[in-house]
């Protein structure tokens, strides 16, 4: 900042000082020493600078004040005080101060003796400010569920920036938000939104701005309240705490994404019916009453590893008693299926191929190893015939969804994706030996069909869950 100032010689006397030149007041005798003399050397309009006298003295402090405060006790500037060294010539500089304003300045001192100076005083006015101080205004604040936009008003800016905070955190200062925020015009008035917010949250809308000379301005800010949240779209994205936001806005900063939205409300499509399902949050115990839609993950299960599905002619023709259609929407019915029997048969699933239900394992146990599905959730299943047949029919919306998070997920549909499904194939031998896996290799020449195959061929997985 470019100040303005006003210098004073040591020999001038200045008409703005008060100076309290009179002998002290010895508290044990009679005996006289020095007094305490201020003289002002410079002025500005954030600082004044000064000399203290005071040869005799064992120490010596000085007390900044505003204009109209109490005059203070020598005992009081000594105890409160900034200590300054009695026996060197040395200039004091208080800044930080207004421009255009009256300050006062106390001194004391205290004699090898014990005794005390009386207080001296100076009265100083800062000079006026050259400085170019830019100004902001927010106007139109408008919330929507997952985005706020604005009318941001700069004025004698070089740079100006705006961000929203949770209204639960301090609130930047105007180098932080130029830092880090979003950049605006600072030429002119103009409408800004901030996409990717939590529905339903307190947030406070900050803005600042800097003169070309480098003057801040003051942190205009703003609190409001996002909205409630939109029904759950194909597309958006699902967090782990078990909300989310919409896909035509960038995911939220600093929330971690575990999956896509395919389908929003109880599954209802061609083909496939209607999801009749009843679901429970992953820990079992409390039904999901209301369904906002379905997440697949955004991986296949250990970067595309490959399992068998399960046991070969060891369940007899009943098999594990999944859906026995290629149009059914309920793979975490088939799931819970699968689960049961491997419970029956040694104590929960594993990865036992002749005896077990690797598939659904790997959909279950180790993926929620990998990426741990919110509590609210059902938690990640193996899904249907169906439910991976519409992850064809809609690969390009789930796959541009996908491709937005970059190296984070894997799309749906491209080359060698053939996934196992959590439906039994009916045959005249019953179920004992086949279920189906569905092809979403980009590559074949007839993609996204459903074909039933042996259960100990091998093929990779791809979990999903319903929220």
């Amino acid at each position: 900042m470019k100040n303005r100032i006003y210098s004073f010689p040591a020999f001038a006397a200045s008409l703005l000082m008060l100076l309290a030149m009179t002998s002290c007041e010895n508290k044990t005798s009679g005996t006289a020493a020095s007094p305490v003399e201020i003289e002002i050397e410079e002025i500005g309009d954030d600082f004044v600078s000064f000399t203290l006298s005071a040869p005799d003295a064992a120490l010596l402090t000085y007390k900044q004040l505003a204009e109209f405060d109490a005059s203070p006790s020598a005992d009081e500037v000594l105890r409160s005080g900034v200590q300054a060294d009695p026996s060197l010539y040395k200039v004091y500089t208080i800044g930080g101060l207004s421009p255009e304003t009256v300050y006062r300045i106390a001194a004391a001192a205290m004699y090898p003796d014990g005794s005390y100076s009386n207080v001296a005083e100076v009265r100083v006015e800062t000079t006026e400010s050259d400085a170019v101080v830019p100004t902001l205004v927010l106007r139109d604040v408008t919330p929507a569920s997952t985005s706020v936009s604005f009318t941001l008003v700069p004025d004698k800016a070089e740079k100006a920036a705006y961000l929203c905070v949770l209204s639960s955190d301090e609130v930047p200062s105007a180098a932080e938000i130029l830092e880090s925020g979003h950049e605006a015009d600072p030429s002119k008035t103009d409408l800004y939104s901030v996409p990717g917010l939590l529905p339903e949250t307190e947030y406070t809308l900050v803005a600042a701005a800097v003169s070309a000379d480098g003057t801040y301005s003051e942190v205009a800010s703003e609190p409001f309240a996002t909205l409630e949240a939109q029904p759950a779209a194909i597309g958006d994205y699902y967090y782990s705490d078990g909300t989310w936001s919409s896909g035509a806005e960038g995911p939220v900063a600093g929330k971690e994404c575990v999956g896509i939205v395919v389908l929003a409300g109880r599954g209802t499509v061609t083909n496939g019916g209607t999801d009749t399902g009843v679901y429970y949050t992953r820990d079992g115990h409390s039904r999901l009453e209301n369904i906002n839609g379905y997440v697949v993950s955004l991986n296949d299960v250990a970067s595309g590893t490959e399992y068998a599905w399960g046991s070969w002619d060891v369940d007899g023709d009943s098999g594990v008693g999944t859906m026995h259609s290629d149009s059914d929407f309920e793979g975490y019915y088939n799931t819970s299926m699968i689960k049961a029997k491997a419970e029956e048969k040694a104590g929960g699933l594993s990865d036992d191929a002749v005896n077990n239900y690797p598939a659904a394992y790997a959909a279950v146990v180790l993926y929620e190893n990998e990426v741990s599905a919110p509590e609210s959730s059902s938690g990640w299943f193996l899904p249907s015939a169906q439910q991976l047949h519409y992850l064809f029919m809609k690969n390009e919306e789930i796959n541009a969804a996908l491709n937005s998070l970059g190296d984070a997920a894997t799309p749906v549909y491209r080359r060698d994706a053939i996934y196992w499904s959590s439906s039994e194939q009916q045959t005249e031998n019953g179920t004992r030996y086949w279920a189906y896996m569905v092809n979403l290799d980009s590559s074949n020449i007839t993609p996204g069909y459903i074909s039933g195959q042996r259960k100990n061929k091998e093929y990779k997985v791809r979990p999903w869950l319903v929220f």
